[in-house]
């Protein structure tokens, strides 16, 4: 397999993962799971108060996302968690993502997940994006850091933020990077929109040869 690029990752890259069980005395407040208002709040729960930044950009400016998946062996569910710092709550399982980063290059097979807000806009309206129509729409989100896009499996869930549907699709797939510098970015930026609310959080896990 071609190795063409170079570490794609840098000290502004440096990302936290961090799995919290729903049952974690967190989200205790979490009444509604399709409430992503409630869970917004409960995930910033997990950091300092006093993040750097305006308080309305906080989120953002320590790089923090969330994805609700089902727990892996398990009928329950979890929430992954990533930031550029770790949280301050103790007990969780945290993994330093930065030697996942280094390794990154370009030419590399991965399975990557990804839960999504597909939506289009068009005449000043947002609706959900069609079925037949999905596997294009997020080639497109995902150029150019990745191609050869194959999808393993799609599983709709229609949540709500802001009083507002907020249309996601969680999707299995496996594809190729194109770009190592920009899947780092968009690694530990995210994908898309409605990053506050659960969606954009791209998790990867290299396929080995053979």
């Amino acid at each position: 397999m071609a190795m063409t690029s170079t570490s794609s990752s840098t000290p502004d890259s440096t990302a936290w993962l961090t799995t919290v069980p729903t049952t974690h005395d967190v989200f205790r407040k979490v009444h509604d799971w399709r409430d992503q208002d409630q869970v917004h709040r409960s995930v910033m729960w997990l950091f300092p108060s006093d993040l750097p930044g305006d308080p309305a950009e906080r989120r953002a400016a320590s790089r923090i996302l969330y994805r609700l998946e089902p727990a892996p062996n398990s009928a329950g569910y979890r929430v992954l968690v990533q930031a550029a710092q770790p949280p301050t709550t103790t007990g969780l399982r945290v993994t330093n993502l930065s030697p996942l980063l280094d390794a990154l290059r370009s030419g590399m097979t991965l399975r990557f997940r990804l839960r999504t807000n597909a939506v289009e806009c068009a005449a000043q309206s947002r609706r959900p994006v069609l079925t037949t129509a999905f596997p294009q729409w997020l080639e497109r989100r995902l150029c150019p850091m990745l191609t050869d896009i194959h999808i393993i499996d799609t599983r709709p869930a229609l949540y709500r933020a802001r009083n507002q549907p907020l249309h996601t699709i969680l999707v299995d797939g496996q594809a190729q990077i194109a770009d190592a510098a920009q899947l780092c970015a968009g690694l530990t930026d995210g994908i898309g929109k409605a990053k506050a609310f659960g969606c954009g959080l791209l998790s990867i896990a290299p396929l080995l040869p053979g």
